[in-house]
């Protein structure tokens, strides 16, 4: 038996967009539970689950999030072809909190796409937002970060 919320899915023609808090993955947060030799999965096996169901007939075009208060600009990992956190649009993150060193006790480390990691501006890491512009079927993601009251763009895709 699937959820009210996957059944929406897939009764809906188009591909999804799935925004949320908690992500399926991390590579720099323990989320997933540990194996017998104490490594640790980068899989919330909950969200695993509801991702299964809602991926049986059609698959998700992003899944966006915004858990973790950095940028993460995912290359394919558990099944999601884009899995994106944005979760660097408000609170202050030091650069002595290395939030793009991955953990190293991981049975599987997610990768971040090369390029798409914040700079820095007087000791913490930039903030910044995302634009998404739809057009028929296709959707164009645009990711910013922001600092000295200049915005630069540091990744873009487009995607249906």
């Amino acid at each position: 038996m699937s959820s009210p919320g996957c059944d929406r899915i897939k009764e809906f023609p188009g591909r999804t967009i799935l925004l949320s808090h908690h992500q399926l993955f991390s590579a720099f947060s323990p989320i997933g539970p540990a194996d017998a030799h104490g490594k640790q999965s980068a899989v919330n096996p909950q969200l695993l689950k509801a991702f299964k169901q809602m991926t049986e007939t059609k698959g998700v075009a992003a899944w966006f999030w915004g858990h973790e208060h950095t940028l993460g600009i995912y290359k394919p990992f558990a099944g999601l072809e884009r899995g994106r956190c944005l979760g660097h649009g408000a609170v202050p993150v030091s650069v002595t909190d290395k939030i793009y060193e991955p953990l190293s006790n991981l049975d599987d480390t997610p990768a971040l796409l090369d390029q798409s990691e914040l700079g820095t501006t007087g000791g913490v890491y930039n903030h910044g937002y995302a634009l998404l512009t739809f057009n028929g079927g296709s959707c164009r993601a645009e990711y910013y970060q922001a600092a000295n009251n200049r915005r630069a763009l540091i990744f873009d895709e487009s995607f249906s």
